[in-house]
């Protein structure tokens, strides 16, 4: 395998600190807790309040529910650009295969 090509694929796998959590979300999380603590609720009946749409006002379930899709289009969107390891060991094992190939047009 030519070095170009390795620094190609090697540049495409994503590095395990990408997926370490952030600080804004571990201090979202601690927030989340204290909250929920602090009304002495669950996380299930939070959740439960939130997705029952008569807890709101018409206007205001809109608008929750344009944000929800707006956040799970941003997370689809994400996870559809991480790398797949396994699809990404094969294009080095292809690559290690045609490496005496010539290349014709």
């Amino acid at each position: 395998m030519f070095d170009h090509q390795k620094e190609l694929l090697a540049a495409k796998v994503p590095s395990p600190a990408k997926y370490e959590k952030s600080r804004d979300t571990i201090l979202i999380e601690e927030l989340f807790k204290s909250l929920c603590s602090k009304h002495q609720i669950s996380i299930e009946q939070f959740y439960d309040f939130l997705s029952d749409p008569e807890q709101f006002e018409p206007d205001e379930w809109q608008q929750i529910q344009e944000e929800h899709k707006k956040l799970n289009d941003a997370l689809t969107c994400t996870l559809d650009n991480i790398a797949n390891p396994v699809q990404t060991e094969k294009k080095y094992k292809e690559l290690e295969q045609m490496r005496h190939w010539i290349p014709m047009r």
